[in-house]
């Protein structure tokens, strides 16, 4: 479970309204699950900038706030660095200072108040596969990529419940399937396509995802 977002181009700084919308939607997600403080994430997307080995155009990075980060962010003592873009410093009435190592800080990177969970320039690991073109980066997918990726599933014959099972693949079904059938397409691959249900659901996907790129 977790909250994506994303920023118009500027660097890889964040700011305290990034942190304080994570802690945020941590919170209320926590407040209905218990396992949602330990479990959620916030996902950022942003541009990939000149001179990164970053591979297309747009890349995703997971995070989580760090308890202290928690803290200071409901104290409202955390506060954007005036002159130092990506940094922030102590609202001066709580009367705290910042501590690195023997010395004070005047000013902080944002950035050690978040802990970074996956990398993804490391090995891709996962149940999923990654055969469908990449729906985050770059161009847009057209129809007509998608009509041909399927189509070519189809003759090679391989199970939906394999199509249906690639990462890339569900980033893209999110933008065409309604809420409601996305989430059932997701549970269905989870149990694995065995039961009466996921076998239905995995049936309606298909047929929507085909009708949206006019396969037969």
């Amino acid at each position: 479970m977790g909250w994506a977002y994303a920023h118009p181009p500027r660097a890889n700084a964040f700011n305290v309204r990034d942190l304080a919308a994570m802690c945020s939607e941590r919170s209320n997600a926590a407040a209905s699950d218990k396992d949602a403080k330990e479990c959620f994430v916030s996902v950022r997307f942003r541009p990939v900038y000149e001179g990164e080995d970053i591979d297309g155009d747009v890349t995703a990075e997971v995070y989580q706030p760090t308890e202290q980060c928690a803290e200071l962010v409901g104290r409202g003592a955390l506060i954007d660095a005036p002159t130092a873009v990506g940094e922030g410093v102590l609202e001066p009435s709580t009367g705290l200072e910042f501590k690195l190592g023997v010395d004070l800080k005047e000013s902080i990177d944002l950035a050690v108040f978040l802990s970074r969970v996956h990398n993804i320039a490391r090995p891709y690991t996962s149940s999923l596969r990654t055969a469908f073109p990449y729906a985050n980066r770059g161009a847009t997918v057209r129809k007509l990529h998608l009509r041909s990726f399927l189509q070519k599933q189809r003759d090679a014959g391989v199970p939906y419940i394999d199509v249906a099972s690639d990462w890339q693949f569900l980033l893209h079904c999110a933008a065409v399937l309604a809420p409601a059938e996305m989430q059932a397409l997701c549970g269905a691959i989870v149990a694995g396509g065995t039961s009466k249900k996921a076998r239905a659901a995995l049936e309606t996907a298909e047929k929507l995802v085909a009708e949206y790129c006019n396969l037969a």
